[in-house]
């Protein structure tokens, strides 16, 4: 069993998943419906996964 890990997103993909990283963050932070809320910690849950996602790459 041969287990590779190449790098599969490109340029547009990461800029993406960055970018809708931090709108996640800042809606998890700012946005005074889900502050301090389930849905506020889930916002900033998969907002920090997708940032480190685009900027790690993998």
């Amino acid at each position: 069993m041969n287990l590779s890990f190449e790098r599969n997103l490109g340029t547009t993909d990461r800029v993406i998943r960055i970018i809708a990283g931090v709108i996640l963050l800042f809606a998890a932070m700012f946005y005074i419906p889900v502050l301090g809320s389930t849905w506020g910690l889930l916002l900033g849950f998969f907002g920090l996964i997708m940032l480190v996602e685009g900027l790690v790459g993998y």
